[in-house]
C-alpha cells in the first residue's frame, strides 16, 4: 500500500524524472492495451499492471478533443491509509493504473489542498 501512495505522489506532483520512468510502473498512452499478446514473453509489463490486472473496460482516446486546452485538477488516487484485503488493494491498484493512463493524454496540475490533507491526515495526525 505505501508503494502505491508514493507512486500516486510522485505522479501527482508532475515531477518530470518521474513522468520519464512511469512506464517502468504504469501503462502509458503508448501501450497498446488491445493488441498485446498476454502470453508473449519478450513484452515488457509495467509494474503495476503485471502485480495486480491491466485497466478494464477503458477506452484512452473517449473526449480526447473535448479535453484539449483544458488543465485538470489531479487529486490523489489512493486516499486510504490501509486496506483490509488483497482485493482491495488490487481494486486500488487497477483504478490509479488506470487514472495513470488517462492523466498521460491530458495536461493536469496537482490539487495541492488534496495532497497537503492526505500528507496531514497520514503522517502528522496522531
Amino acid at each position: 500500500m505505501a508503494a502505491l501512495k508514493f507512486l500516486d505522489l510522485i505522479s501527482t506532483i508532475n515531477n518530470e524524472e518521474f513522468h520519464m520512468y512511469q512506464w517502468i510502473f504504469f501503462l502509458d498512452a503508448f501501450t497498446d492495451i488491445d493488441d498485446r499478446e498476454e502470453n508473449k514473453t519478450n513484452e515488457f509489463d509495467p509494474l503495476v499492471p503485471r502485480c495486480f490486472g491491466k485497466p478494464e473496460n477503458f477506452d484512452r482516446f473517449e473526449d480526447k478533443f473535448e479535453s484539449l486546452g483544458r488543465v485538470e485538477k489531479r487529486k490523489l488516487v489512493v486516499d486510504v491509509q490501509e486496506v483490509k484485503t488483497q482485493n482491495e488493494l488490487k481494486s486500488k491498484a487497477i483504478r490509479l493504473s488506470e487514472e495513470i493512463l488517462r492523466l498521460s493524454e491530458v495536461r493536469c496540475e496537482p490539487d495541492m489542498e488534496n495532497i497537503r490533507n492526505l500528507l496531514e491526515r497520514d503522517f502528522l495526525s496522531p
